[in-house]
């Protein structure tokens, strides 16, 4: 209530959003910061862009026509029932093989041909060791790296110490899970992988979201439906969010501060400030920082 408040007094005319970013202009703070850095910045954008430029918006056509479905990180049967429809379907039609990646054993485990339950945070390791085998093994398309993938050469190389017994001591899959899901992965063409936000929330985060995202880029996997991979659902329907969000009303002179960052900011790093001035006030909306980023 204090927040639709603070809107209807300060927001601009027209804007249909309640958001600290549109009380604070009438102010004059030049700054404003948000969860970005803190939640999806690195592992969904930065780090699915650098890997394969971008991501599917709609899993379940890939889901209808896959022969492997991969949930890493995930627990559809408790948090994506509709994803779960469209996986049975392709179990039931299809003869799809399930594979879960997670430290516990989900309800979506549980239903599962195979389930790695890997440490916490080791997801990386387990990544490429299975890439390792795909190297190894023959199952690399190199044509389709040559054609789409940057120094997929560089990329054997870094893995030929990547072994199923090397991840097996980090991530406490015995070595010959680890090949055998890579094996599966690796002659299954139609094998469509479910990442998801779970495993990105952990040290290392935006490293094992990297990849876990290469697998179908070495396999070219990305070339059939029913292949690649997908994160998120958020771009599914083509919203046009500006007046929502009141985009036509922003100042675009105002900062936009990394929030992982707020302590060098308050203390004045010119790193963090960039050209601007120092920030001498802060509202806190809806977050911790002496928890979350302390």
């Amino acid at each position: 209530s204090f927040e639709r408040g603070m809107c209807d007094l300060f927001q601009p005319k027209g804007v249909a959003v309640s958001s600290a970013n549109t009380v604070l202009f009438p102010w004059g703070s030049p700054n404003t910061t948000g969860v970005g850095a803190l939640c999806y910045v690195s592992f969904a954008m930065i780090a699915p862009h650098v890997t394969h430029g971008g991501m599917l918006i709609n899993m379940f056509p890939e889901t209808d026509a896959a022969d492997l479905i991969v949930v890493w990180g995930g627990n559809p049967v408790s948090t994506q029932v509709n994803a779960m429809t469209h996986i049975a379907r392709a179990r039931k039609e299809r003869g799809a093989k399930l594979v879960v990646v997670d430290p516990y054993r989900t309800g979506t485990a549980a239903a599962a041909d195979m389930h790695l339950a890997l440490r916490p945070s080791t997801d990386g390791a387990l990544a490429c060791a299975v890439m390792y085998v795909l190297f190894a093994e023959g199952f690399a398309d190199r044509d389709y790296m040559a054609k789409y993938t940057d120094a997929p050469e560089a990329l054997e190389a870094h893995l030929g110490t990547r072994t199923p017994d090397w991840a097996a001591a980090i991530t406490g899959l015995k070595a010959a899970d680890i090949t055998d899901f890579a094996r599966l992965y690796g002659r299954t063409e139609r094998a469509f992988l479910r990442l998801g936000y779970g495993f990105t929330r952990s040290r290392n985060g935006a490293a094992n979201m990297h990849a876990a995202s290469c697998l179908p880029a070495v396999t070219g996997a990305w070339r059939h439906r029913g292949g690649g991979a997908l994160y998120s659902n958020g771009g599914l329907y083509p919203i046009d969010p500006t007046l929502i969000e009141g985009l036509d009303r922003l100042d675009k002179s105002v900062r936009l501060l990394d929030q992982s960052r707020i302590g060098p900011i308050l203390n004045g790093a010119a790193r963090d400030l960039g050209d601007g001035p120092p920030v001498t006030a802060l509202f806190i909306q809806n977050t911790n920082p002496m928890s979350v980023c302390p």
